[in-house]
């Protein structure tokens, strides 16, 4: 059964696979990149969505952000998720009313694993990285670690 927010719709196509977003208004306009959203999250305001996927053509894995009132998606960084974050983004519906990767600001994301430049595999210690929610700054790694999340205190 798809869940549904104001112009935007959820569904998960049983066996569990990829959520997709649509456009709940325009029932011919079709799905925004369906197969490729793995996981997303609403930012603290409602007003943007945070969401990974898959580029199969260039085999990577990005951060996006698009608005919820539409729009083209922007895209933020290729990385490669820490083992734990790989887990959290597989079962993001069960964290995404708990953990957020969304600043207390809506301006900023928090994930861990490594960035990955030019199909580069990653290598050493998974990193936390802060990331720029409008994709004008370079992410920023803050700390060694695997996961990650925002406090709201």
């Amino acid at each position: 059964m798809p869940r549904s927010w104001p112009g935007i719709e959820f569904e998960r196509p049983p066996p569990a696979g990829a959520g997709r977003l649509f456009d709940a208004s325009c029932l011919t306009c079709g799905r925004r990149e369906a197969a490729e959203r793995r996981c997303f999250f609403w930012s603290g305001d409602g007003n943007r969505i945070a969401y990974v996927a898959l580029d199969l053509a260039r085999r990577a894995i990005a951060w996006k952000v698009v608005d919820a009132a539409g729009g083209e998606p922007v895209p933020l960084v290729d990385f490669a998720p820490s083992a734990a974050f790989f887990g959290m983004i597989s079962f993001f519906d069960q964290y995404a009313a708990s953990h957020s990767v969304w600043s207390p600001s809506n301006d900023r994301l928090v994930f861990a694993g490594h960035v990955t430049r030019g199909g580069a595999a990653p290598d050493g210690d998974d990193r936390v990285y802060v990331l720029d929610a409008d994709g004008v700054e370079e992410p920023r790694e803050i700390a060694k670690g695997s996961l990650a999340f925002w406090s709201w205190n």
